[in-house]
């Protein structure tokens, strides 16, 4: 029989299963090549896929994580609150952390914790292909694009055609695919679960992809990177950066600072700009040349060079240069050192010889040869010697004959044996001024040695002054006891250990009765007393300033009296601390401060004007009568300074009248009176006669200026009348004298001059009756006596007779004939 052959074939579209396994082989290959560690979790966060990378990172081997919840990658505190973000999110759909990036705390598989940058994308196993887009878009966002097309490119291919495979190994992939598709399937809907799930997705479809980017190195960078920037700015050491073609990339502040750019930015110029102009102009071959031949002349070298400051100054320097290449780019690192070591000798140097200078310790340096090559000024003062003359001189020139006949002999023994049998021990010797007198030294040696060999310092006291001290103490019993002002000396608590005559006559106590005891006993009941003074004079470790007390002091009869305390600490070596306290009684001072004030307020009444300025000019006080003569209220003028009321001429120099005088103390208007002007509140100006007095508070050295100002303008008025009348008198024809009620001759005219032949000079202050014939100049006096006791006025024209200068007698005439 025969049978026909039938086939039947059965087809199935793959194309939608290829694309898948293709995706998912593309997925795969992306997400291990990635250079950043991703997780690939499901919607109930059991890791998937763990990358190479996140092994590497974490410390977890793919086998051992895979299958484990991602909460181990995180630390406590945000592990116990993942399931419940991963639920809200399944139910609500909103998304707080993925597509964001943020920086999160990972926890490695051995516990330690690292900072992570952490970026999460949400995918449907159905769209693998989006894995691609994300990890690409990943590595872009977080800094790694470049070269990422080659994690999926084959060699000998271009672009991304990674599907053309061979049959075996796509039904090989095909195989891993879909097992790795079940896998998914469980992984995504553990069994059993429930629960609601985004729009549009099912549970099984969840995936969250997360890349994590380690960002503990790039802190350790950062912070490397800061310390140096620390260091590098800190630092005394000049350093500069180059690049290759010699412009200057970074420059710390110490070189800035050394080339006297502190105020500019040397970063962006040439290098050039550092050198003198015979080095410039080759340093860009020098540059060009190493780069091409890489043979290093300079380059991890120290050599001196010449270096040139912005002011042009050129200074010696020592050069280290270090070539630093960082991914591919050259650059030069140099290390600069001011080698003008002479000027730093001299300056220290300078500071030697000024602090010898300034010692107030006679201090004498000699060489091992005994020549003198410093002598200070304390040690000119006591030698009689000038530096000029000493230096270069033998030290036996300060030495007496005895002394000075052996010194070369211990000098010689010292540089032989090295035996110090004077250095370093203090002894008293004689020495010899310049005058030849002899007088006791200490003195003290010291061996040092300087750049021209072994120096000796000798460190001298003169003692002579010891013997003169004691004279002076003998000096100062016998002025304590001379002195008018008491003198009490006490040990540091307080013991009285002397009580001068002044006091016993002050205080009411003898000398025994004082001794021996405390001071306290003439403080009072209330209030400062000695023994407050002393304490509150008592600063660190015991030391007494100078400072003068206002207390109150008691005698022996219990009456109280205010009294200025001066404490003062007498130092003696080997022994305790002594003070002298000076009691001075200063109750009349307080009553005529006190008068002072009462007598302020008596000049607010007086009917002069009156100011009390300050000696800075600032007006302080004015009296009634003032601010009626020039119209001011007295809060209008009081805190404003004097030239107020002084006219323009005055006011432009009246603040440097008042320095020049605090300078100088000379006296060219103070104490004296003089007439000047000054101004009205309505501009006007007034002359017054002007008084200046000082006052000086002596509590707080305060100044202040008392000015009395006399309105002189009815004065003035009044003396132009007499002078007006003093013309009309010398101008008439008439006879005309004018007498007091005593007869006294107060004016005299011209024509009286001519008529009885006396001049002006000869009769102003003389009796009348010397003008007068007997028996006229016997009555006159009770005629003017009868005037004045009666009131009888002389108005009628009468004729008399007078006496001229040589005795005729002449006869007034009659007032017709007049």
């Amino acid at each position: 029989v025969t049978t026909d052959l039938v086939f039947c074939a059965y087809l199935r579209d793959i194309n939608h299963e290829q694309r898948l396994k293709d995706a998912y082989i593309l997925s795969k290959t992306a997400i291990d090549a990635c250079p950043i560690p991703i997780v690939l979790i499901n919607g109930s966060g059991i890791v998937v896929r763990f990358s190479r990378a996140a092994t590497t990172v974490f410390q977890w081997k793919t086998e051992d994580i895979v299958g484990k919840n991602v909460k181990v990658l995180m630390n406590h505190d945000i592990a116990k609150v993942h399931d419940q973000h991963l639920q809200d999110y399944r139910h609500s759909g909103v998304k707080r952390v993925i597509d964001r990036t943020r920086q999160v705390q990972a926890m490695r598989k051995d516990g330690m914790g690292i900072t992570v940058e952490l970026s999460v994308k949400e995918v449907r196993r159905s769209d693998l292909c989006k894995i691609v887009d994300d990890v690409l878009g990943a590595s872009t966002h977080l800094g790694l694009e470049g070269g990422a097309m080659q994690i999926f490119s084959r060699p000998g291919e271009s672009g991304g055609d990674v599907g053309k495979q061979d049959a075996k190994s796509r039904l090989a992939a095909t195989n891993h695919f879909l097992a790795m598709a079940s896998s998914f399937a469980a992984h995504a809907q553990p069994k059993g679960a429930k629960g609601h799930t985004p729009a549009n997705t099912q549970p099984d479809d969840e995936l969250f992809i997360g890349y994590m980017r380690d960002l503990s190195q790039e802190y350790i960078l950062r912070q490397s990177n800061e310390l140096k920037d620390v260091i590098l700015s800190e630092s005394s050491v000049p350093m500069i950066q180059l690049d290759t073609k010699g412009v200057i990339l970074y420059a710390n502040p110490a070189l800035h600072h050394e080339f006297g750019y502190e105020g500019d930015n040397l970063v962006g110029r040439n290098v050039k700009a550092l050198m003198p102009s015979e080095v410039a102009v080759h340093h860009d071959g020098y540059l060009e040349r190493y780069g091409q031949t890489g043979i290093k002349h300079i380059i991890d070298h120290q050599r001196e060079a010449v270096a040139k400051r912005k002011d042009g100054e050129l200074f010696p320097i020592e050069l280290s240069v270090r070539e630093l290449n960082v991914k591919g780019d050259r650059t030069y690192f140099g290390y600069i050192r001011n080698i003008l070591q002479p000027q730093l000798v001299r300056d220290q140097k300078r500071l030697g010889d000024t602090i010898m200078s300034l010692s107030p310790i006679p201090l004498v340096v000699i060489t091992e040869e005994g020549i003198i090559i410093q002598f200070n000024d304390a040690a000119q003062e006591v030698f009689g010697y000038t530096q000029a003359e000493a230096t270069g001189a033998n030290v036996k020139t300060l030495q007496p004959p005895e002394v000075a006949d052996k010194h070369d002999m211990y000098l010689a023994n010292y540089r032989r044996t090295g035996v110090k049998s004077i250095v370093d021990a203090k002894r008293r010797v004689m020495g010899k001024r310049k005058s030849g007198k002899s007088f006791p030294l200490e003195i003290l040696i010291k061996e040092t040695t300087d750049t021209d060999g072994r120096v000796f310092i000798g460190y001298l006291r003169d003692v002579s002054s010891e013997k003169m001290l004691q004279v002076a103490n003998d000096l100062s019993d016998a002025i304590s006891t001379l002195s008018p002002v008491p003198l009490i000396a006490l040990d540091a608590s307080g013991t009285i250990l002397k009580f001068s005559s002044a006091a016993t006559n002050d205080l009411g106590y003898q000398v025994e009765e004082a001794m021996h005891g405390n001071v306290s006993m003439f403080d009072p009941n209330e209030g400062p007393g000695i023994s407050h003074a002393l304490h509150r004079s008592s600063g660190p470790q015991g030391a007494i300033h100078s400072d003068v007390h206002k207390v109150r002091v008691r005698r022996k009869n219990g009456s109280l009296y205010w009294a200025e305390c001066t404490i003062r600490e007498i130092k003696q070596e080997a022994s305790q601390a002594s003070f002298v306290a000076f009691i001075r009684d200063v109750s009349e001072e307080i009553t005529n401060e006190i008068s002072r004030s009462v007598f302020k307020r008596i000049l607010n009444l007086t009917y002069t004007p009156m100011v009390i300025i300050s000696e800075l000019g600032i007006i302080e006080h004015v009296n009634e009568s003032l601010t009626e003569t020039f119209g001011y209220a007295s809060k209008d003028i009081i805190g404003q300074n004097i030239k107020l009321l002084t006219p323009p001429e005055v006011s432009i120099h009246h603040d440097s009248f008042l320095k020049a005088y605090l300078t100088s103390g000379l006296k060219s208007v103070l104490d004296a009176k003089r007439k000047v002007y000054a101004v009205h509140k309505d501009g006007t100006r007034i002359v017054v006669e002007l008084c200046v007095r000082e006052a000086v508070t002596t509590e707080i050295g305060k100044r202040a200026y008392f000015g009395f100002l006399r309105d002189l303008r009815q004065e003035t008025k009044l003396h132009q009348a007499f002078n007006f009348n003093d013309a009309i008198t010398d101008l008439s024809p008439v006879p005309i004298i004018a007498i007091d009620s005593r007869g006294t001759i107060l004016k005299f005219s011209a024509a009286s001059t001519k008529v009885f032949g006396y001049d002006a000079s000869e009769v102003v202050r003389e009796n009348v009756k010397m003008l007068m014939p007997e028996p006229e100049a016997s009555n006159h006096d009770l005629y003017l006596e009868r005037a004045r006791t009666r009131g009888v006025q002389l108005t009628k024209p009468r004729r008399v007779r007078g006496k001229t200068k040589d005795c005729l007698l002449y006869t007034s005439p009659s007032p017709r004939d007049s």
